[in-house]
Parts: C-alpha cells; structure tokens; sequence
C-alpha cells in the first residue's frame, strides 16, 4: 500500500494565482456589508 497522505502537504500543491482585489475583498469578507446583500449568517431576525 502506497504511502498515501490524507492531506497533501502545502508545499506539494500548486499555487494558485492571486486573484483579483474584488474576489480576495468577497472571500476575505464573507459577511456581506453590503446593505442589499446581508450577511446570511444574520437570520436571527425577531419574528413578531
């Protein structure tokens, strides 16, 4: 049995290219400020 690793080592998988400043803004804030776009995670809304 091949020695095989569950998770591959970061040196060993390929860099991916930087993404544009638009993408990194949207995965590095995945909360939504955008007033038309809430959070989705913010369903904690009173229901009355």
């Amino acid at each position: 049995m091949p020695d095989v690793q569950p998770t591959p080592d970061l040196a060993d998988v390929p860099m991916k290219p930087a993404p544009s400043p638009d993408e990194v803004t949207r995965e590095e804030d995945p909360t939504g400020t955008d007033p038309e776009n809430p959070p989705a995670t913010d369903v904690t809304l009173p229901t009355e």
